[in-house]
């Protein structure tokens, strides 16, 4: 259905972000063995962005992606715009809790 509303409307950021998270869900759970699939997942998510900044799910989906990617650093700054965009996202804390959780 995402792929049906960016074909109706190619500039709905928040159709990208939710189809770069399908993209995601199926990386994390395993769902897909396509390498390409978080690529895709950063890929779409970074159009969302392009497209309207201020939508906080595409910035959550790129600093995941950016988690699993071990790129700390833009990850930690997603996960901060997430929080900026909407400080009361539950999922915005997830990956900043993530990143600076202390080892035990």
């Amino acid at each position: 259905m995402f792929e049906r509303a960016i074909a109706l409307d190619p500039k709905y950021a928040t159709a990208y972000a939710f189809l770069a998270y399908n993209y995601w869900v199926e990386w994390f759970f395993q769902l897909s063995q396509d390498p390409q699939t978080l690529k895709r997942a950063g890929e779409l998510a970074q159009r969302a962005i392009a497209l309207d900044d201020s939508t906080a799910p595409a910035h959550l989906v790129l600093g995941s992606v950016y988690l699993l990617e071990k790129q700390l650093e833009q990850a930690i700054a997603e996960a901060e715009r997430v929080l900026t965009l909407n400080p009361n996202n539950a999922f915005g804390f997830y990956p900043r809790g993530t990143m600076r959780r202390s080892p035990h």
